[in-house]
């Protein structure tokens, strides 16, 4: 949720790649903290970070595959991404 209030404003005065790139920053970030961990809690602080980043993906991706979609195709393509992103998560 914070990672989505979060990209709010930076999807609405710079645009839906602008936040993805920063999505993905943000989620690489959070991969060297997890990669560098030597405690529980640094672990974890790289979690919460790729959770973050998660949030910030997920709410761009959905707004932007809605504006850019074809009418006819807008409602698979919305579960495509819901559905590629569940899998995504499950194989981490």
């Amino acid at each position: 949720m914070l990672g989505a209030l979060a990209v709010a404003t930076i999807s609405d005065r710079f645009g839906r790649k602008v936040a993805f790139f920063c999505a993905g920053l943000v989620s690489v970030a959070g991969v060297a903290v997890v990669y560098v961990a030597v405690s529980p809690g640094v672990f974890l602080a790289g979690k919460m970070i790729n959770a973050f980043a998660l949030g910030m993906a997920l709410a761009t991706g959905q707004t932007y595959v809605s504006e850019i979609a074809p009418l006819k195709a807008r409602g698979i393509l919305l579960s495509l991404f819901t559905f590629g992103m569940v899998c995504q998560n499950a194989a981490c």
